[in-house]
């Protein structure tokens, strides 16, 4: 380096023919530094003389050839770096987000990364911190999803059509253009994702349309030829298949998870659960895509199908066959039903408390032949095709009502303790309790008694004893409360 130090400052006056200028460069210099660009193992000894030499105008020299060599575009931005020339090495990190040639979606990640660490303003670090978090946590996912795809050998067109949009992806994209792509490839749980990072407020429809699409895609899984034909794990391909644990945070570059041998009945919550934890991390509590009622029903609807089909004793599964269970030992409620009230719609985002839990359920009981045949209408042709399963509405009802059970004499206890307390929170719990009977368990409890009478379902009978014994543990305590409140 000394050696071409000495040389470039000897030939520093070395202009071209006609221009003379101080402005111009040596002719010599460039063919140096062109030469020094185009052989690999010699940018070591450019970047030190970037670094450290001023017998070149670098920033002029390099400039120059950024639009051609990702060698000269880098270097260029590290001499205003190591120059502490804030504005010119902010210009030009833009410069490498944004070109169209060299990098990878990995390179401009990093490159808006050191962008957003070096700016100052309020305003602009938060857009970059914006655009940062949509390359991280949905594009570079979905470009992952597609490498999948793209490196299929059954299916030509489709695996040609990922690989351009990998190329494509490459570039940052905007959020209503990784919508697109996600849903030309119905990867249904990255539309979600990028809708809620959107902020943008959806219709009820579209947001159902949304929900529907990760449990039950429009078109045949990118992963289904991969499982056998009749596996239980092809009902919801987006959470079974996919050869990932995480859905579309950055850590899915690790290792591709051990496919689960055989299906549990516990396996659908682990992964709904999974996908919920991740899908808080994009979408703000408060979007309209964390719709309560659509949310909540469609999970249990597919709660209930998973179970009836993951039994070892396929297709049926204690406590939710057409020819009931019949088995004396057996316990009240199956556990694996409850996951949905317990561990989602009583949890962040939704917060539901218990007697916002009897509202919810007695609504979604009393509304469930509507929204049980409008569901078996939208279910994709291809799924409707397979040897499952499929819950009948008396199906889904004995599982809803294992459900609205549990969260009854969850309730009813609660009830129970603050009634017998003292004070104004006495008074405030008796009143509460009062609403709560008269707008919605009443009317449940009375709606299970009459449809669990006319079962011959065991499991149903079973429950039929507990519905009674609730009923009259809660007109007990109707008659201990001294102020019932205006009928409302």
């Amino acid at each position: 380096s000394k050696v071409l130090e000495l040389f470039l400052q000897r030939t520093q006056s070395w202009r071209s023919g006609e221009d003379k200028s101080q402005q111009a460069q040596p002719v010599i210099h460039s063919m140096v530094v062109d030469h020094l660009l185009s052989t690999p193992r010699l940018h070591g000894l450019l970047d030190v003389m970037v670094s450290n030499s001023n017998a070149v105008a670098w920033a002029e020299i390099l400039q120059l050839r950024a639009n051609k060599s990702r060698m000269a575009a880098e270097l260029l931005w590290r001499y205003h770096q190591q120059r502490g020339q804030v504005r010119p090495e902010w210009a030009q990190l833009q410069r490498l987000v944004e070109t169209t040639q060299f990098y990878s979606l990995k390179d401009r990640i990093r490159y808006l990364r050191l962008s957003q660490e070096r700016k100052s303003g309020a305003d602009e670090r938060n857009t970059l911190a914006l655009r940062l978090s949509s390359a991280e946590k949905l594009q570079l996912p979905l470009f992952h999803e597609l490498q999948e795809v793209a490196s299929e050998t059954s299916h030509e067109e489709r695996r040609m059509a990922a690989k351009k949009c990998c190329h494509d992806l490459n570039q940052l994209q905007s959020i209503r253009e990784l919508f697109e792509v996600a849903g030309d490839f119905g990867l249904g749980h990255l539309q979600l994702a990028i809708a809620g990072f959107s902020g943008a407020k959806m219709a009820h429809d579209v947001v159902a349309t949304l929900w529907v699409s990760l449990l039950f895609p429009r078109t045949e899984s990118l992963y289904s030829e991969k499982q056998a034909p009749s596996s239980p794990r092809e009902l919801f391909p987006l959470l079974m298949l996919r050869p990932h644990q995480e859905f579309f945070l950055s850590k899915q570059e690790v290792a591709p998870a051990k496919p689960i041998a055989r299906p549990e009945p516990k396996l659908l919550r682990w992964r709904m659960l999974t996908f919920l934890r991740e899908l808080r991390e994009v979408a703000p509590d408060n979007h309209t895509l964390w719709e309560a009622r659509c949310v909540g029903t469609l999970l249990e609807f597919s709660n209930c199908l998973w179970l009836q089909n993951c039994s070892p004793e396929a297709p049926q599964s204690p406590g939710f066959g057409r020819e009931g269970d019949a088995s004396a030992g057996s316990p009240l409620i199956n556990e694996t039903c409850l996951w949905v009230a317990t561990e989602v719609l009583s949890q962040e985002p939704f917060n539901m408390s218990l007697a916002d839990l009897v509202t919810f359920y007695a609504e979604m009981i009393s509304n469930l032949h509507v929204w049980h045949k409008q569901l078996q209408e939208i279910v994709p042709a291809y799924l409707r095709a397979k040897p499952w399963l499929w819950p009948s509405e008396e199906d889904v009802h004995l599982h809803l009502s294992q459900v609205a059970t549990v969260v009854l004499a969850g309730w009813l206890r609660e009830a129970e303790r603050l009634c017998n307390s003292s004070g104004f929170e006495k008074e405030k719990a008796e009143h509460h309790f009062a609403q709560v009977w008269r707008r919605s368990a009443d009317g449940l409890l009375a709606g299970l008694y009459l449809r669990l009478n006319g079962s011959k379902h065991a499991t149903a009978q079973r429950l039929l004893v507990e519905v009674l014994r609730l009923e009259k543990s809660c007109r007990l305590l109707l008659e201990q409360v001294v102020y019932l409140g205006p009928e409302t």
